[in-house]
Protein backbone atom coordinates (compact mmCIF):
# COMPACT_ATOMS: atom_id res chain seq x y z
CA UNK A 1 0.00 0.00 0.00
CA UNK A 2 1.25 3.42 -0.49
CA UNK A 3 0.36 6.15 1.73
CA UNK A 4 0.83 9.79 1.01
CA UNK A 5 3.77 11.34 3.22
CA UNK A 6 2.41 13.47 6.19
CA UNK A 7 -0.81 11.42 6.87
CA UNK A 8 -1.78 9.38 9.63
CA UNK A 9 -2.87 5.26 9.21
CA UNK A 10 -3.00 2.08 10.57
CA UNK A 11 -1.46 -0.77 10.00
CA UNK A 12 -2.66 -4.46 11.38
CA UNK A 13 -0.26 -7.50 10.76
CA UNK A 14 -1.67 -10.90 11.39
CA UNK A 15 1.34 -13.74 12.20
CA UNK A 16 0.10 -17.15 11.42
CA UNK A 17 2.65 -20.53 11.81
CA UNK A 18 0.73 -23.09 9.02
CA UNK A 19 -2.11 -21.05 9.31
CA UNK A 20 -2.84 -21.11 13.03
CA UNK A 21 -2.85 -17.74 14.71
CA UNK A 22 0.43 -17.75 16.37
CA UNK A 23 0.31 -16.77 20.16
CA UNK A 24 2.36 -13.19 20.06
CA UNK A 25 0.19 -12.27 23.49
CA UNK A 26 1.77 -14.91 25.24
CA UNK A 27 5.30 -14.56 23.92
CA UNK A 28 8.12 -13.73 26.99
CA UNK A 29 9.76 -10.90 25.26
CA UNK A 30 8.99 -8.95 21.93
CA UNK A 31 10.56 -6.01 19.78
CA UNK A 32 9.22 -4.69 16.64
CA UNK A 33 11.46 -2.57 14.45
CA UNK A 34 10.16 -0.30 11.32
CA UNK A 35 13.14 -0.71 8.76
CA UNK A 36 13.75 1.44 5.47
CA UNK A 37 17.20 1.37 3.53
CA UNK A 38 18.89 -0.19 6.80
CA UNK A 39 18.04 2.18 8.99
CA UNK A 40 15.77 0.55 12.27
CA UNK A 41 13.48 1.83 14.71
CA UNK A 42 11.92 0.31 17.65
CA UNK A 43 8.24 0.87 18.03
CA UNK A 44 6.67 0.60 20.96
CA UNK A 45 3.36 2.09 20.97
CA UNK A 46 1.04 -1.01 19.54
CA UNK A 47 -1.27 -3.22 20.64
CA UNK A 48 -1.78 -7.04 19.82
CA UNK A 49 -5.32 -7.73 18.72
CA UNK A 50 -7.78 -10.41 17.90
CA UNK A 51 -6.82 -14.20 18.68
CA UNK A 52 -3.55 -12.89 19.94
CA UNK A 53 -1.66 -12.57 16.96
CA UNK A 54 -2.66 -9.35 15.55
CA UNK A 55 0.07 -6.37 15.66
CA UNK A 56 -1.91 -3.23 15.62
CA UNK A 57 0.05 -0.39 14.95
CA UNK A 58 -0.91 3.36 14.67
CA UNK A 59 1.47 5.36 12.35
CA UNK A 60 2.11 8.98 13.20
CA UNK A 61 4.18 11.52 10.14
CA UNK A 62 6.71 11.60 12.82
CA UNK A 63 7.56 7.97 13.31
CA UNK A 64 8.47 7.73 9.91
CA UNK A 65 11.93 8.66 8.25
CA UNK A 66 11.31 9.20 4.80
CA UNK A 67 10.05 8.47 1.40
CA UNK A 68 10.14 4.43 0.32
CA UNK A 69 9.74 1.77 1.13
CA UNK A 70 9.14 -0.29 4.93
CA UNK A 71 9.47 -3.20 6.60
CA UNK A 72 8.09 -4.42 9.72
CA UNK A 73 9.83 -6.99 11.62
CA UNK A 74 8.72 -8.54 14.91
CA UNK A 75 11.11 -10.58 17.28
CA UNK A 76 9.87 -12.89 19.84
CA UNK A 77 10.57 -16.00 22.45
CA UNK A 78 7.98 -18.33 23.06
CA UNK A 79 8.28 -20.61 25.79
CA UNK A 80 8.93 -24.39 24.39
CA UNK A 81 9.86 -27.13 26.79
CA UNK A 82 10.93 -29.21 23.52
CA UNK A 83 14.18 -27.21 23.12
CA UNK A 84 17.08 -27.56 25.07
CA UNK A 85 16.89 -23.54 26.55
CA UNK A 86 12.48 -23.98 26.36
CA UNK A 87 12.62 -21.22 24.40
CA UNK A 88 12.22 -20.94 21.06
CA UNK A 89 13.10 -17.52 18.98
CA UNK A 90 11.28 -16.50 16.32
CA UNK A 91 11.61 -13.43 13.59
CA UNK A 92 9.35 -12.61 11.01
CA UNK A 93 8.70 -9.67 8.62
CA UNK A 94 6.86 -8.60 6.02
CA UNK A 95 7.14 -5.71 3.34
CA UNK A 96 4.52 -3.27 4.95
CA UNK A 97 3.89 -0.21 2.87
CA UNK A 98 5.40 2.54 1.06
CA UNK A 99 5.41 6.48 1.36
CA UNK A 100 5.14 9.00 -1.64
CA UNK A 101 5.32 12.29 -1.58
CA UNK A 102 2.40 13.13 -3.68
CA UNK A 103 -1.28 12.37 -3.13
CA UNK A 104 -1.86 11.12 -6.98
CA UNK A 105 1.08 8.35 -6.24
CA UNK A 106 -0.70 7.02 -3.07
CA UNK A 107 -3.81 4.46 -2.51
CA UNK A 108 -7.62 5.74 -0.72
CA UNK A 109 -6.75 4.12 2.21
CA UNK A 110 -5.98 5.07 5.78
CA UNK A 111 -6.33 1.31 7.37
CA UNK A 112 -4.13 -2.07 6.00
CA UNK A 113 -3.74 -5.14 6.88
CA UNK A 114 -1.23 -7.88 6.05
CA UNK A 115 -1.08 -11.54 6.95
CA UNK A 116 2.23 -13.33 7.12
CA UNK A 117 2.64 -17.10 7.61
CA UNK A 118 6.01 -18.61 8.72
CA UNK A 119 6.89 -22.12 9.29
CA UNK A 120 10.35 -21.43 11.11
CA UNK A 121 11.77 -23.09 13.86
CA UNK A 122 9.81 -26.45 13.59
CA UNK A 123 11.60 -29.59 14.68
CA UNK A 124 12.29 -32.24 12.13
CA UNK A 125 14.41 -35.23 12.31
CA UNK A 126 17.88 -35.44 13.14
CA UNK A 127 20.43 -36.57 10.98
CA UNK A 128 20.89 -39.96 12.88
CA UNK A 129 16.90 -40.29 12.81
CA UNK A 130 17.32 -40.16 9.15
CA UNK A 131 20.13 -42.23 8.78
CA UNK A 132 17.88 -44.99 10.98
CA UNK A 133 14.76 -44.55 8.68
CA UNK A 134 17.30 -45.03 5.69
CA UNK A 135 17.81 -48.39 6.66
CA UNK A 136 20.82 -47.68 9.15
CA UNK A 137 21.50 -50.08 12.57
CA UNK A 138 23.00 -48.95 14.98
CA UNK A 139 23.70 -45.94 17.90
CA UNK A 140 24.84 -42.66 17.41
CA UNK A 141 28.28 -43.84 17.74
CA UNK A 142 27.79 -46.18 14.80
CA UNK A 143 26.52 -43.35 12.62
CA UNK A 144 29.48 -40.94 13.43
CA UNK A 145 31.65 -44.24 12.53
CA UNK A 146 29.94 -44.56 9.28
CA UNK A 147 30.02 -41.11 8.47
CA UNK A 148 33.50 -41.28 9.05
CA UNK A 149 33.76 -44.67 7.44
CA UNK A 150 35.03 -43.08 3.66
CA UNK A 151 37.39 -40.62 5.18
CA UNK A 152 39.19 -43.27 6.69
CA UNK A 153 39.02 -45.56 3.60
CA UNK A 154 40.36 -42.95 1.39
CA UNK A 155 43.03 -42.04 4.30
CA UNK A 156 44.36 -45.79 4.02
CA UNK A 157 44.48 -45.28 0.60
CA UNK A 158 46.00 -41.86 0.50
CA UNK A 159 48.81 -43.47 3.12
CA UNK A 160 49.21 -46.74 1.36
CA UNK A 161 50.02 -44.64 -2.02
CA UNK A 162 51.94 -42.56 -0.08
CA UNK A 163 54.16 -45.46 0.78
CA UNK A 164 54.54 -47.33 -2.54
CA UNK A 165 55.57 -43.41 -3.87
CA UNK A 166 58.33 -43.44 -1.23
CA UNK A 167 59.85 -47.00 -2.23
CA UNK A 168 59.66 -45.92 -5.73
CA UNK A 169 61.62 -42.93 -4.92
CA UNK A 170 64.14 -44.67 -3.01
CA UNK A 171 64.26 -47.29 -6.01
CA UNK A 172 64.89 -44.81 -7.69
CA UNK A 173 67.56 -43.00 -5.56
CA UNK A 174 69.46 -46.22 -5.40
CA UNK A 175 69.43 -47.01 -9.47
CA UNK A 176 70.44 -43.40 -9.97
CA UNK A 177 73.36 -44.27 -7.14
CA UNK A 178 74.42 -47.42 -9.19
CA UNK A 179 74.51 -45.40 -12.10
CA UNK A 180 76.71 -42.18 -11.49
CA UNK A 181 78.66 -44.88 -9.89
CA UNK A 182 79.02 -46.56 -13.26
CA UNK A 183 80.01 -43.34 -14.89
CA UNK A 184 83.05 -42.73 -12.60
CA UNK A 185 84.03 -46.25 -13.24
CA UNK A 186 83.80 -45.61 -16.96
CA UNK A 187 85.81 -42.02 -17.03
CA UNK A 188 88.69 -43.63 -15.59
CA UNK A 189 90.85 -44.55 -17.81
CA UNK A 190 93.68 -47.13 -16.56
CA UNK A 191 97.01 -48.42 -17.98
CA UNK A 192 97.71 -52.13 -18.90
CA UNK A 193 100.15 -52.13 -15.97
CA UNK A 194 97.18 -50.17 -13.96
CA UNK A 195 94.68 -52.52 -14.58
CA UNK A 196 97.25 -55.25 -13.82
CA UNK A 197 97.56 -53.70 -10.65
CA UNK A 198 93.80 -54.25 -10.01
Amino acid sequence: MRIREGNDFTFNWAIERGGIAEDIQSAISRKLFLKRHGEAREITGYKIIGDGNIIHTEFTPDMLFGLGDYVLELHYVLSDTSLSDEDRRCAVDVDAFTIVARTAMADNVTEMAQTSDIALALRGKSAYDLWIDGGGVGTVDDYIAWLREPAITAGGYAAGQGDYALAQGNYAKAQGDYVAGLQVLNAVIYSATEYNEI
